[in-house]
This record gives C-alpha cells, sequence and structure tokens, in this order.
C-alpha cells in the first residue's frame, strides 16, 4: 500500500503538491512554517493541503476498489 501511495502522489500531484505533504507529515513543519518556507501566505498552504487530501482520498478509494469488487461484495449480500 505504501508503493501504491508513493505512485499515486508521483503520478498525480504536482511537485509543490508532494513538497507540503513532506513538510507537513515527514519534517512535522506546520502550516505557517511550510509558508515561510515556499514564500506564499499560510492561507493558500493550508487551502492546498485540503485539496491534496481531498484529491489523494479520491485516487486511493478509485485505486483500491475496483467496479469488480463492489459488485462481488454486493452480490455475496444478496
Amino acid at each position: 500500500k505504501k508503493d501504491e501511495l508513493k505512485n499515486i502522489m508521483k503520478n498525480n500531484f504536482s511537485e509543490n503538491d508532494v513538497y507540503i505533504i513532506y513538510l507537513y507529515y515527514y519534517e512535522n513543519l506546520t502550516l505557517k512554517e511550510i509558508s515561510n518556507k515556499m514564500g506564499i501566505s499560510e492561507s493558500r498552504v493550508g487551502q492546498i493541503h485540503r485539496n491534496i487530501i481531498k484529491k489523494l482520498k479520491e485516487n486511493v478509494e478509485n485505486n483500491l476498489i475496483t467496479e469488480e469488487e463492489i459488485i462481488t461484495f454486493k452480490q455475496k449480500k444478496i
């Protein structure tokens, strides 16, 4: 799953997006610290972060659960 996440990040997000995620989750920087480092406002960093998380959730859901798996699950429930 970790490799899947790396591939999703690499293929669907800009370098700035990946950098923000790296700084926030791996370097444990605050949004304010990231904004200072990148030269953009704290509110813009927060906005970008929220958009990344939303897009990441959509990508993970789409890549981890296929339509066939949903159909199979529904059939088993009936």
